[in-house]
């Protein structure tokens, strides 16, 4: 009982101050004025972040995997004109220019004295093309990937987006180390039928 009658009694006393604080503002408005003033100050102002996207720089190991792979589609009579590689499931494609991850700049806004985003401002974009896609990778498992590429690739026009990786991750639960491996001779291919994405962006548009 003497506990809800404390809590009742903190209650009456916030309800009290919120109570002389609305009359203080409203009989003078220029003490809030004043207060937004100080808490625009704390704030800081806002200034711009350049970042450019898609500048992943490619590391001799991935160079080593595209050469590998590369050599594997060539043994197997695979139009490696018409194949690009990602190294990661997703990945941007312009349409207009036909090329995947392209660069371009952005600019965020940043407040300068907390170093966070503000989401009140608009981000600019520079140069980011007109009809910019994101696209993720399907996971196929065929008898013989080989056969079913030169199948895919004989009617192509713009060709397919290979992922390829070899690496080992982290089971989130038991911490045990995973293989994260996928090349063109995988059980599991991992690529995006570039017609298709743009078949169905342009039939959403």
């Amino acid at each position: 009982m003497i506990d809800i009658i404390y809590y009742l009694a903190i209650a009456w006393i916030i309800l009290i101050i919120i109570g002389i604080l609305y009359v203080i503002l409203t009989t003078f408005p220029e003490i809030g004025n004043s207060t937004k003033k100080i808490l625009k100050t704390i704030k800081g102002k806002t200034v711009y972040h350049k970042y450019i996207m898609n500048t992943e720089v490619m590391d001799k190991k991935i160079h080593d995997m595209i050469r590998y792979n590369r050599n594997l589609l060539l043994d197997n009579r695979i139009p490696i004109n018409k194949v690009k590689f990602v190294f990661q499931p997703l990945f941007t494609y312009d349409v207009d220019k036909d090329i995947i991850c392209p660069k371009y700049e952005i600019m965020l806004p940043i407040d300068d004295k907390t170093g966070l985003f503000r989401n009140n401002e608009p981000v600019i974009e520079i140069d980011k093309p007109e009809n910019l896609i994101l696209i993720s990778v399907k996971n196929y498992k065929f008898d013989n990937n080989y056969a079913h590429l030169k199948e895919i690739l004989k009617n192509s026009k713009l060709g397919i987006v290979i992922m390829l990786a070899d690496e080992i991750t982290l089971n989130p639960f038991t911490r045990n180390e995973i293989p994260y491996i996928y090349s063109v001779d995988s059980e599991v291919i991992r690529y995006a039928d570039l017609d298709e994405e743009v078949r169905e962006y342009k039939n959403s548009k």
